[in-house]
């Protein structure tokens, strides 16, 4: 639809990250029939069947900022010293990278695994949510380790660490809240709809 269309406003929702969604306002505007998407009245199995193979993708991008981030603090740690070593000498440093690591391997291979399902055309709903939440609350936990091994750098706006660490934090929202993927991953696996 175009944006001139007569009846239609949009306005920008301002977040804390470096793009905003838009409030759509439709008030007596005729959208041609030509322009339908789907057939009428099945718009949202359409959105729904959209949303469902997005989260996969959602969840990876989330998972390759991670790894750069992490990617960054491992060279930093290699350079810096503080208190007569490294601080890739320093096991608590150590260790926020091994487990960053093991995480975003692991939230790599749950993608893998509902973008492998989506080829064969199976149900991906659950692989799907399993994917977006893992992925994003990864990447949130390890762009905080990175900020960590950084210290005052971290938050800087030198570095891209601080804007990924809000975006992150939005992307945990975004294509259905952690929580409710986890509702849709138990529910399938309960076998329930919802209950009172």
């Amino acid at each position: 639809m175009p944006t001139d269309t007569p009846g239609f406003t949009r306005r920008p929702i301002g977040v804390m990250t470096s793009y905003s969604p838009f409030e759509l306002t439709f008030e007596d505007a005729v959208i041609p029939a030509e322009n339908l998407v789907g057939e009428e009245g099945q718009g949202f199995a359409l959105a729904d069947s959209f949303l469902v193979k997005q989260r996969i993708t959602y969840g990876a991008g989330t998972v390759g900022i991670a790894q750069y981030a992490l990617e960054l603090a491992i060279e930093w740690a290699k350079q810096r010293e503080a208190f007569g070593s490294r601080l890739a000498d320093k096991q608590a440093i150590q260790w926020m990278v091994a487990d960053s690591e093991m995480e975003l391997r692991a939230a790599r291979l749950l993608i893998y695994q509902a973008a492998w399902n989506a080829d064969l055309g199976r149900d991906v709903r659950v692989d799907a949510s399993m994917a977006k939440v893992f992925g994003t609350e990864t990447a949130f936990r390890v762009v905080d380790r990175c900020i960590q091994i950084f210290g005052a750098l971290g938050v800087s706006k030198e570095m891209p660490l601080e804007r990924w660490f809000r975006e992150l934090r939005v992307k945990r929202l975004g294509e259905g809240t952690s929580e409710i993927q986890r509702m849709m991953i138990a529910r399938s696996l309960l076998g329930t709809r919802g209950s009172k």
